[in-house]
């Protein structure tokens, strides 16, 4: 409750520097990474809504999910818990 807050703020305020990416104002590895990790905390910690007060990285994961072999990729994945 008092550590991921923090970091997530520090993380949402590097990407609203950095226009919806978390370094170099364009995709890098670390933008994937946290889209990937995110999905994975909210199934571990029924955190549906963790993004919500964090625009910028919300902003992240959108932008990497509307890559087109990403989206491609999402749509046609089979159905799983993860």
């Amino acid at each position: 409750e008092e550590v991921l807050p923090g970091f997530l703020t520090k993380l949402n305020a590097l990407a609203e520097e950095n226009d919806g990416h978390l370094a170099c104002k364009r995709y890098t590895w670390s933008d994937l990474y946290f889209s990937a990790l995110i999905g994975l905390f909210v199934f571990a910690f029924d955190g549906e809504g963790i993004l919500d007060d964090y625009p910028g990285l919300k902003s992240v994961v959108d932008n990497v999910l509307e890559l087109p072999v990403i989206k491609e990729w999402v749509d046609e994945r089979p159905e799983t818990d993860f």
